[in-house]
């Protein structure tokens, strides 16, 4: 199993090359536009875009995302992170 869906590396390439009408149509189609604001410029809602396109292709099945989530809260408990 793998932590992303397959084609996760072509939407994020799409959203790399995406204007900023299609970056908040795409944002608009996931989770919405709660974390960006009114001002944003283009690079903060690519951002934005690519988080809620790893959120969308993220397997919260797989082995893979178990294991990535216990490193994250060790990391987290040695103040790393």
């Amino acid at each position: 199993m793998a932590l992303y869906y397959e084609g996760f590396s072509k939407a994020q390439q799409e959203i790399q090359n995406a204007d900023l009408d299609e970056l908040l149509r795409h944002i608009d189609g996931l989770y919405g536009r709660d974390n960006i604001e009114d001002e944003s410029n283009i690079k903060e809602v690519r951002t934005e875009a690519l988080r809620q396109c790893k959120e969308d292709f993220t397997d919260t099945t797989s082995p893979e995302y178990s294991m990535v989530g216990f490193y994250s809260d060790l990391l987290k408990a040695q103040g790393i992170l």
